[in-house]
């Protein structure tokens, strides 16, 4: 990493995939980066639950997943997390169902801190909205 400090870095993110070990980890090592959820995993839980409530044949499943994930992705986390725990107490799913509801709406929970993807993005972005990469060689 000591090939890549420069005074042009102004902020630093770490991608984890959200194990609580890693999480940890990283903080340790790390300490002056800031911890991010890796989206692809947040995503994945999401499709979980969309499967649980839905079904994979479901026509509705993919537009309920693109509306939860844009509301992760402007930061209304909570949101999704009261949509699934409310959806939880439906007496008409199974308990492998509602099962699969608990795990994601835990893990939306103990990595709510880092799931901030709307402030990461606006730190990486400049007024005009472009990404602002400095002198580090990528586009």
């Amino acid at each position: 990493m000591a090939q890549r400090e420069s005074d042009h870095i102004q902020h630093r993110v770490a991608l984890t995939d959200g194990a609580e070990a890693l999480q940890k980890r990283v903080k340790e090592e790390f300490y002056n980066f800031e911890l991010v959820l890796d989206i692809i995993h947040a995503t994945e839980h999401l499709w979980d639950a969309a499967n649980a409530l839905l079904g994979e044949a479901h026509p509705e499943r993919n537009s309920w997943v693109r509306e939860q994930l844009l509301k992760i992705l402007s930061g209304r986390t909570s949101e999704v997390i009261e949509v699934l725990q409310k959806r939880a107490y439906d007496q008409s799913l199974s308990s492998t169902q509602r099962q699969a509801l608990c795990t994601t709406i835990g893990h939306y929970q103990r990595n709510l801190p880092y799931m901030r993807f709307w402030n990461s993005t606006k730190k990486q972005n400049g007024e005009n909205g472009t990404r602002s990469w400095g002198n580090t060689g990528h586009g």
